[in-house]
């Protein structure tokens, strides 16, 4: 598998929904995420590990990889399935789901502590692996520190391999931000991207909202994207 495989690091779905997919999540070629990246693909491909758990903090790609997963399983004709724990989901919900294949679980700190959720999540787990499946979960806290109340449950979280996914460094993220660029259509180059790495929040997430911006405002006034111009939009 090349470093662009499971591929270049969170892109999240923005102006031009650019669809989270292991080809825009970029990696470079020592990052600390490679092993959790290559056992998610393995996981999306239908091989490896049954049960994996990611964590790390806001803006490292988790809810980009996990989204992945689903994607490409899908696209082979697997049946798989996002769901985020944090985006209005009720509990009878995620057991209603039902795929065979694959689960990606997304936000498990937000429901710990919580009976209902507690029992969802763990009965979604019992029915995937009965039934031959996979399933990944991912958090924003590493899963032997969550505060769940249900013995079962954390026994099932800890099943398979936890990885920490780590943030990228400005270098890093400079190259990202010229990836995500190239997925909607545009090319920057290192100096602009740069600048906007420089003059924007840290967050990934952050700075991909700013040049889905900086996209349209190009698209409105039909200008390239300078230095100059980006100044000019961000008002700095």
């Amino acid at each position: 598998m090349t470093s662009n495989t499971p591929g270049q690091q969170l892109a999240l779905p923005v102006n031009l929904e650019v669809e989270p997919s292991f080809a825009n999540y970029y990696l470079p070629e020592d990052s600390p995420n490679l092993q959790a990246t290559r056992c998610l693909y393995q996981m999306a491909c239908g091989n490896g590990e049954v049960v994996a758990f990611i964590w790390g903090g806001a803006g490292v790609g988790l809810s980009h990889l996990l989204q992945a997963c689903a994607s490409h399983a899908s696209a082979t004709g697997v049946a798989a399935h996002y769901a985020s724990l944090a985006g209005g989901l009720a509990p009878s919900e995620l057991n209603e789901l039902n795929p065979t294949a694959l689960l990606c679980i997304d936000d498990v700190d937000v429901v710990a502590g919580k009976p209902e959720w507690e029992r969802a999540v763990f009965h979604a787990f019992n029915r995937i692996k009965d039934q031959g499946g996979r399933i990944i979960f991912a958090s924003h806290t590493p899963p032997n520190t969550l505060a769940v109340g249900l013995p079962d449950l954390l026994s099932r979280l800890l099943w398979g391999p936890v990885y920490q996914l780590v943030p990228l460094d400005d270098a890093a993220k400079v190259r990202a931000l010229q990836l995500q660029a190239h997925s909607l259509g545009m090319q920057i180059g290192e100096d602009v991207a740069q600048y906007v790495v420089n003059h924007s929040p840290r967050g990934l997430a952050s700075l991909f909202a700013v040049l889905a911006r900086l996209d349209q405002e190009t698209l409105v006034s039909k200008r390239r994207l300078t230095i100059p111009f980006i100044k000019q939009v961000l008002e700095l």
